[in-house]
């Protein structure tokens, strides 16, 4: 009966760690390509789920952030509704001059492309408790770069949705 418990331990264990392992290969891999890509000028959009109603009424939310030598110079937001319709814009904004960059509440924050690295790494995929039923998840694109980085549980769970990436080299 021990022999059983250690063997399942193990199976578990190294489960556990090939899992961990395999998504920090994906994310060094992913975060390579990013690098080696070096954008100097570059607009990405990000894809969110706002919730406007209990327990089921959902608004899609897009935030498109321009970034040049690397800073940020415009931040974006347009939120839509009904999510499974092209809907009527909810909210709409722009933060287009250094004053007013962060202003606005939505969207996703004014940042670089590196930044969403980093809330990938230190707020995402290292959320998962061993504790929890949850499990962290990344997707990349045909460029290798981070398409979706979350995690997903049934108490909880964050994602950062990539829907596109335009640079310039």
């Amino acid at each position: 009966m021990k022999l059983l418990f250690f063997c399942c331990f193990f199976i578990v264990a190294a489960f556990s760690q090939s899992q961990t392992s395999r998504l920090e290969d994906e994310y060094e891999a992913s975060l390579d390509a990013w690098q080696t890509l070096n954008p100097r000028a570059y607009t990405f959009v990000v894809i969110s789920e706002v919730l406007v109603a209990e327990p089921t009424k959902y608004r899609i939310g897009r935030t498109t952030i321009k970034v040049r030598n690397d800073q940020v110079v415009s931040r974006s937001y347009v939120e839509k509704e009904p999510v499974y319709y092209p809907g009527e814009v909810a909210v709409s904004w722009s933060e287009t001059t250094p004053e007013t960059l962060g202003t606005n509440e939505g969207g996703y924050p004014a940042s670089t492309f590196d930044d969403v690295y980093n809330d990938c790494l230190n707020n995402i995929l290292s959320y998962p408790d061993p504790d929890t039923d949850g499990y962290a998840k990344l997707d990349v694109d045909s460029n290798g770069l981070i398409s979706r980085c979350g995690y997903y549980g049934s108490n909880a769970h964050a994602y950062i949705n990539i829907e596109s990436v335009k640079y310039c080299r």
